[in-house]
């Protein structure tokens, strides 16, 4: 595995396990400073599943602003909704994939997503 440079923090398990009086809770996030914008692959496991009820209600545990379908072989238009979810069909109607239009913290060191996705291995127009 590679190792992170030397600007991204390592974390710990103990980090945000909570106060040791009660370990579960977890401890409060502490948010960045500054922010990029991305997209993220979501819900894998929907993938060569129809979309359907089903589909929709685990989509709806991603808290989307707003929904998008896509059909196969059809045009998206190419703008930008934080939180939005985008349902990519293929011909038979089932899920080709799934995203979600994120807002990412940025590390301090680092000024765009596009830093964050190539550490990470991911491909994507990012800000």
């Amino acid at each position: 595995m590679e190792r992170p440079p030397q600007s991204i923090k390592q974390l710990h398990a103990d980090d945000y396990r909570g106060q040791p009086v009660n370990i579960c809770q977890g401890q409060r996030f502490q948010p960045f400073n500054c922010y990029g914008f991305t997209v993220v692959e979501s819900l894998p496991f929907l993938k060569g599943r129809p979309w359907d009820d089903i589909a929709l209600g685990y989509v709806h545990a991603l808290r989307p602003t707003s929904v998008r379908v896509i059909a196969y072989r059809e045009g998206a238009q190419l703008d930008s909704r934080t939180w939005r979810v985008t349902v990519h069909l293929d011909e038979k109607g089932n899920i080709r994939s799934i995203e979600q239009e994120v807002q990412v913290g940025l590390p301090d060191g680092h000024r765009s997503c596009r830093e964050l996705n190539q550490l990470v291995g991911l491909r994507r127009a990012t800000t």
